[in-house]
């Protein structure tokens, strides 16, 4: 069910947007290709990236409503799946929520990955598979409503972000006297 476009309405690009993606905003760096930035050996080598990691700690966003949905469908024990569309039960009905129909054509070398067709929206033969077409947080709030759990999702949404918010305020100030520290100290330093 999840990829990286349930982040982006937290202010986390997703990977391949152009203009807006990781990728592209990783141009800047000259890395030898886009996925340089998760190899361990490159990082090492090029700690200016510490800054770039840094902005997209925990900690920097607060979860969306779709990973708030997620989380209440594991609450309610029901299970989201990503990548795994022909694992699902053939009597399980899926749904899709993204920008562009994906997952339906799994023709060539893909197919030999996959057991079976993939999504099957436009099949004249699908009685399972439907598209939610727009963004993840849309989708998951249209949904939660038509499963009358949209009050339950916005408190969890409300409650959460209130508990990151305090928790985020704690360490905001607790860094904030720790600067102020340090500055202290080097203009005690200055002033002998």
């Amino acid at each position: 069910m999840v990829g990286a476009g349930i982040s982006t309405s937290a202010g986390i690009p997703d990977f391949r947007s152009p203009g807006s993606g990781l990728y592209d905003n990783l141009q800047k760096y000259n890395l030898p290709h886009p996925s340089a930035i998760f190899e361990m050996d490159y990082f090492e080598e090029n700690l200016s990236l510490f800054c770039f990691g840094k902005r997209t700690l925990p900690g920097s966003f607060n979860p969306t409503p779709s990973h708030y949905f997620v989380r209440l469908l594991h609450n309610k024990e029901v299970q989201p799946f990503a990548s795994l569309i022909d694992r699902a039960n053939s009597k399980c009905v899926r749904l899709l929520i993204n920008r562009t129909k994906v997952g339906n054509d799994f023709g060539g070398i893909s197919s030999w990955f996959m057991s079976g067709p993939g999504l099957m929206f436009d099949n004249p033969k699908n009685t399972r598979d439907i598209a939610y077409i727009g963004d993840c947080d849309d989708g998951c709030l249209a949904l939660a409503e038509s499963l009358g759990w949209k009050d339950e999702l916005q408190n969890l949404i409300k409650t959460e972000h209130a508990r990151l918010d305090k928790e985020n305020s704690k360490h905001t100030n607790t860094s904030q006297n720790n600067d102020d520290d340090k500055l202290l100290k080097e203009a005690e330093k200055s002033d002998s």
